[in-house]
């Protein structure tokens, strides 16, 4: 089965799911004078129910609402219409059948689930008041995190969420294990250089006791867990740093020198930011690749050390292979990424083009050049666990960039946390 053949599966089983759950009587039909959804764009939301927009069912009625949270929006780009278009077939099968829908779209889709909670918990409070009967909540990817920290949190408080059933569609509940080097397009490297302006001088603060500290939230999948008759903690630090044009598309165009966003052609400009050895390129593109894509259309990324005058190859020829057996539709746009490590001793700027021979657009596009750091300062690492003679903590200061110890866990282990934490 096709991912999109697998998705279009995944919706139809939910809006099924949606429409039991939501009391949906049988055979309910679009009422006369209520406008069925156009086939080209959804119609404007009907209402807003405490700031969040509501488009009630065919029948009229907002009494059986389904409340969708949004998931994790890499580039900020979708509006409420723009992720009921993504899922159009499960909103079609409920708002034919009478069920009313409303969409919850996160301001900053990189918040971490207690920081979305919230908003989504008004949301449900809203629209069941509003309804005059609990919810139906579906979580789509991240949001299905959400919502289940939401109903967890309410719970726990003692004041339980009127929600009679949670969906969730595609959501990592035991995390999820992406490419690295598409992870590095994914997080937001583009704002890890930044200047902190003060209002007062050195001499003024001296002695205030002021700290600053920068935190990074990590997926817990990826850090240790200890074990039960003592732990071995092995630590390792690159020593790099990256430096970014994107992923958002301002962020790309600040670093345009040729070509433009929209064509065939696309080139970005970075450099390290204090003249450090630069290690290796990481790129990708978002391009409009046609319905059905062509195979015959090549596809090219490049890097040049000259300011343009010679490219090498990070992506070569890549096409997009068509298969015996494919659907009928497909999805209009696709992704091309690769890597590349730079020669010894490079420290002036790094162009990276785009380009391909069959006139398609460049939506966006994006490049993450890795350094080596003037210096490495010591890590404090500190672990957090419980056994069964209570909570228990310990920490280390690693001063080189790899380092071996152990840890006394007892019996029944159960990590609790991790930080690392900089030594100045």
């Amino acid at each position: 089965m096709t991912n999109k053949s697998a998705c279009y599966m995944r919706l139809l089983l939910l809006a099924g799911s949606a429409l039991l759950l939501a009391g949906s009587p049988a055979g309910s039909q679009v009422p006369d004078g209520q406008k069925p959804f156009p086939t080209a764009e959804l119609r404007a939301p009907d209402r807003t129910i405490s700031g969040f927009p509501v488009w009630v069912g065919a029948d009229g009625k907002l009494d059986r609402l389904v409340v969708v949270a949004e998931g994790f929006d890499l580039y900020q780009e979708f509006d409420p219409p723009a992720l009921i278009q993504r899922v159009r077939p499960l909103a079609e099968a409920l708002w034919r059948s009478g069920v009313d829908i409303m969409v919850v779209d996160f301001p900053d889709s990189y918040g971490s689930p207690d920081q979305q909670a919230p908003r989504l918990t008004q949301a449900i409070r809203a629209g069941a008041e509003a309804a005059g009967a609990k919810v139906t909540l579906v979580g789509y990817s991240a949001g299905g995190i959400t919502a289940r920290w939401a109903l967890s949190a309410a719970e726990g408080s003692g004041s339980p969420l009127p929600c009679r059933a949670l969906i969730t569609v595609d959501t990592p509940h035991r995390g999820a294990w992406i490419n690295p080097a598409l992870q590095a397009m994914a997080v937001r490297h583009g704002e890890s250089q930044y200047w902190l302006r003060l209002g007062a001088g050195a001499p003024s603060l001296k002695g205030t006791g002021l700290t600053l500290a920068t935190v990074c939230q990590a997926n817990s999948s990826v850090l240790p867990r200890l074990k039960d008759g003592g732990s071995t903690v092995h630590f390792e630090a690159s020593g790099r740093a990256v430096v970014s044009a994107g992923p958002t598309l301002p962020q790309a165009q600040a670093h345009l020198v040729d070509g433009a966003f929209g064509t065939p052609r696309v080139t970005l400009e970075l450099r390290t930011p204090r003249g450090e050895n630069a290690l290796e390129l990481v790129v990708g593109a978002h391009i409009a690749s046609s319905n059905p894509p062509s195979a015959d259309v090549k596809y090219q990324a490049e890097y040049s050390l000259d300011g343009g005058k010679s490219w090498q190859p990070v992506v070569k020829d890549w096409s997009i292979p068509r298969q015996g057996d494919e659907p009928k539709d497909f999805w209009s746009q696709s992704m091309c990424w690769g890597s590349v490590v730079l020669p010894k001793d490079t420290t002036g700027p790094v162009r990276v083009r785009f380009r391909n021979d069959g006139g398609k657009a460049y939506l966006r596009a994006e490049a993450h050049l890795a350094y080596r750091t003037q210096r490495q300062d010591p890590t404090r690492v500190t672990f957090a666990w419980s056994e069964e003679g209570g909570e228990k903590q310990a920490a280390r200061a690693v001063a080189q960039p790899s380092e071996t110890w152990t840890l006394p866990t007892g019996r029944n282990v159960r990590t609790r946390w991790v930080e690392y934490r900089p030594e100045p």
